[in-house]
């Protein structure tokens, strides 16, 4: 029976690499090895995508190949090795930046390979919470109040205000 390739993806760029690192080690553990073949892709905090050959108490590419996508083909290569590398899903457990911002759907997109959660419209737009909101409430559903500043605005003085 050929299980399914899982590519579980972790790690990233954004400050919550750590985090994601720590959620990947519970998803990890959580799988059923005798449904599905696993593959770690780690990313490390330069962007850089590696292919991992356990899940240690340390997380460190050293050694490691990278893996390279190859758009269109539903697969990854490995460099130096070009060993290709083809799952049928990709499960990403990626926080932020780069990572649940609709950036990674957007390439599984591009690789045609089908990704586990939201797509990348979805994504993108719920990383924006006013785009959001303004959506929300256009489609009538309560939002709570809330004000937006931009970068180089004067923050409110929210201790003296009340």
């Amino acid at each position: 029976m050929n299980r399914p390739t899982v590519l579980l993806l972790f790690g990233g760029e954004s400050s919550e690499h750590d985090v994601s690192i720590s959620s990947a080690r519970n998803v990890y553990a959580a799988i059923d090895n005798a449904k599905f073949e696993v593959i770690l892709g780690y990313i490390d905090h330069h962007g850089k995508w590696w292919l991992l050959d356990r899940m240690g108490e340390e997380i460190t590419p050293h050694g490691a190949p990278q893996l390279v996508p190859v758009l269109g083909a539903g697969s990854f290569v490995t460099f130096p090795s070009s060993r290709v590398v083809k799952p049928d899903v990709i499960l990403p457990i990626l926080h932020g930046k780069n990572g649940e911002d609709g950036s990674v759907q957007g390439l599984a997109q591009l690789l045609h390979i089908p990704i586990v959660g939201c797509d990348m419209t979805a994504s993108a737009l719920c990383m924006d919470k006013v785009a959001t909101k303004e959506i929300l409430r256009a489609n009538s559903i309560n939002i709570v109040a809330y004000e937006k500043h931009r970068v180089g605005q004067s923050m409110p003085d929210l201790i003296n205000s009340a």
